[in-house]
This record gives C-alpha cells, structure tokens and sequence, in this order.
C-alpha cells in the first residue's frame, strides 16, 4: 500500500511525458504548414485533431489508471481518477512550457519576431486605432522578448 502514491506519480510522469509528446508532434506539424488562407483552414484542423487527440489519451490513461487502482484497493474514487488525471496534465504542462521555451529561444527564435509583426499588422487593421499607437506599441517593445526569454 505504501507503493501507491509513488506509482501514481511515476504513471502520472510517464503519462504527461506522452500527452506532452502528443502535443509536441502537432506543434512541429503546425510549422509545417504555410501560413496561407488554407494553411489557416488546415492549422485550425490541426489544433482541433490536437485537442481531440490529447483528450482521448488523458481519457484512456485515467480510465487505465482507474482499472488499476480499483484492481489494488478494491475500488476506486472520482477524486483519485481525477487527481491522477490533474497531475498527468500537471506534467504535460511543464514538458511542454519547457519544450516552448527552447523552441523560442534555441530552435526558432525568430517565430518570436514573426508573431509580433503579426500582432502589429493585425492592431494596424483594427478599425478606429491611430497609427500612433500601432508606432507607439512597435517603439516600446524592442528587447521585451528577449527580456523575458
């Protein structure tokens, strides 16, 4: 019984490495594709395929964990289910803000700059926004990414 809890976590760990792996596959995918009216259309199909793919997993990896844990103790709880299933994304969170970190910062850095000038052109369309503030945003922000990153 003293092994439960650190199976969870190990199970939990392995799980979000996968459910990380998942959404990593359809992140690199993503860039991929060209970045046209179509490539639109496909780049929302992809984000869709990716939800549903990521959800279909959490869902298979609880409902394995549930199997097993009611298989050890006897029964199982919605509570325990969901925890496990918090902590698998809990994981998969933290892969994935440290796979987008290098991605920014080492693989593409200028994925960075690409989408502020996407940002600026898309403020630039706005209607009633002056061009001052369009320039007034594009001044203020050299060195804010890198500040961060």
């Amino acid at each position: 019984m003293e092994n439960a809890p650190a199976s969870k976590w190990n199970s939990a760990a392995v799980d979000g490495l996968k459910l990380a792996a998942i959404s990593i596959i359809f992140m690199l995918i993503a860039t991929l594709i060209p970045q046209s009216k179509t490539g639109g259309i496909l780049a929302i199909l992809l984000t869709i395929l990716k939800l549903a793919a990521t959800i279909t997993f959490l869902w298979f990896a609880m409902k394995k964990y549930s199997t097993r844990n009611a298989a050890a103790e006897g029964f199982t709880t919605y509570g325990k289910v969901f925890s496990y299933g918090f902590i698998t994304s809990m994981f998969s969170g933290i892969v994935l803000a440290v796979f987008t970190f290098f991605n920014m910062k080492f693989i593409s850095p200028e994925s960075t700059e690409a989408a502020k000038e996407a940002y600026l052109t898309q403020l630039s369309e706005v209607p009633g926004i002056q061009q001052s503030v369009v320039d007034m945003f594009a001044k203020s922000e050299p060195g804010y990414y890198d500040a961060i990153l």
